[in-house]
């Protein structure tokens, strides 16, 4: 057999631009960091410093940048760097002089590779998988004088330049348009699929967490890690609950999933393992799956999540006992305590006699108790509480001993029944 010829793809082979939208089955990550929609749907946006000059390296939709806090002057969500403002990154065959400037975030007069890969990739419809795997071999050819870095010269050069060549590719899928439709052309979505070892199939899509628990842990853990962090749990939320590009709510998402992870997280190192995220009623599967409706319904009042049938077809005496805490203290002692849920609702505990009245005193029982009660007096067993980004997982502490202090404001998450109440681990 003659030998196998290795051929680097042309630039025009890896655009992906025409065909049907692919956003949910998408497996590429140029995602906007706060509404997780593919960065190549919107305007992209960069942040600026003090003297103009771009900020840091990171790429964010130019509409969710300003919907940041601290306007107009927002952190960068990645790196919580300060800025000055906000500028919108034109496409290079817009303004390839502003382009270029923006791309030189380290003021040397030269663009890197790295950073032009990451733009491209932000901006167009692109064959990412395909693009990574011969972007150092594209490069050289762009890279006239070998440095590794761009001038704006080599940018720009006829013919072979970066400008020129990404202008004829992109024509090249769309014959018979005029040069003035070249950003239009660029922006079209992209189609669903992948390539591998030359072959294009279909995108898997993510397996349904109601369905397969193991197979949708093992899709979103993608560095095989054998365990999904915070940010790995977000994104993977996102995109099962259909909600990129929402910005409110992927933002509201945001705090139920810390609140979920520290509820769920038994080691507290942060991760969420197979065995947390598997165990059958305690552990993350099962609590994402019971509270699916508030999840789905994040940014709205959801209601509160129906009753697991043994409790809506039982009679009532059959229920488990809903406990009621009386305080034994005067009310000056009174915690007066915020419990959110992620359904939006928020309840405040009582300041007198009622029932609803929590001490410095009481324990994180008897604080359990009222929040079931207070939360369609449900079983004091489904109600898990997060206080300052820690769990209350220790019943007999007092409110005291546990960190709580007056004015507090808490997360409640509701999961299936459990039997089990963890005793030995301490919120601080």
């Amino acid at each position: 057999a003659p030998p196998q010829v290795h051929q680097t793809p042309s630039f025009a082979s890896l655009l992906d631009t025409g065909g049907a939208v692919g956003g949910e089955a998408a497996e590429d990550h140029s995602e906007c960091a706060v509404c997780f929609d593919e960065l190549h749907t919107g305007q992209i946006g960069v942040l600026l410093d003090a003297s103009g000059h771009r900020l840091c390296r990171h790429l964010l939709h130019l509409d969710c940048l300003r919907d940041l806090p601290g306007q107009p002057t927002p952190l960068c969500p990645l790196c919580r760097e300060p800025s000055a403002g906000i500028a919108a990154l034109p496409m290079v065959v817009d303004d390839p002089r502003r382009w270029f400037e923006l791309l030189d975030v380290d003021r040397t007069g030269m663009i890197e590779a790295e950073d032009v890969l990451a733009t491209l990739k932000s901006q167009l419809a692109l064959k990412e998988e395909e693009l990574d795997a011969h972007w150092d071999e594209i490069w050289t050819s762009f890279d006239q004088d070998g440095s590794g870095s761009l001038s704006y010269d080599e940018l720009v050069a006829p013919d072979v330049g970066l400008l020129a060549t990404l202008k004829k590719s992109i024509l090249a899928q769309h014959p018979g348009e005029a040069p003035d439709d070249v950003r239009a052309a660029a922006l079209r979505p992209h189609r669903t699929h992948a390539t591998t070892n030359g072959k294009t199939t279909t995108t898997e899509a993510p397996p349904d967490l109601t369905k397969d628990k193991e197979a949708w842990f093992a899709y979103w853990d993608e560095d095989g890690s054998g365990g999904l962090d915070e940010g790995e749990l977000l994104r993977a939320l996102v995109h099962s609950l259909n909600k990129r590009g929402r910005r409110d709510e992927v933002r509201q998402l945001t705090e139920v999933v810390h609140a979920l992870l520290v509820a769920c997280d038994e080691t507290g190192d942060g991760v969420i393992g197979r065995d947390e995220f598997l165990r059958p009623d305690t552990g993350l599967a099962d609590v994402i799956i019971f509270n699916y409706g508030f999840l789905r319904s994040a940014g709205d009042r959801a209601e509160a999540p129906p009753r697991p049938h043994e409790e809506t077809t039982a009679s009532s005496s059959s229920r488990p006992p809903v406990a009621t805490p009386v305080p034994s203290t005067p009310l000056r002692d009174a915690f007066r305590l915020t419990i959110r849920t992620n359904g939006n609702f928020e309840y405040r505990t009582g300041a007198g006699d009622e029932p609803t009245t929590v001490t410095a005193h009481s324990t994180v029982r008897d604080l359990r108790s009222v929040a079931a009660m207070l939360h369609n007096g449900m079983s004091v067993d489904r109600v898990r509480l997060i206080c300052r980004g820690a769990a209350l997982r220790d019943d007999s502490l007092t409110l005291e001993a546990a960190g709580l202090s007056d004015g507090d404001v808490l997360m409640l998450v509701v999961g299936p029944s459990s039997t089990t109440t963890t005793t030995t681990t301490t919120a601080t």
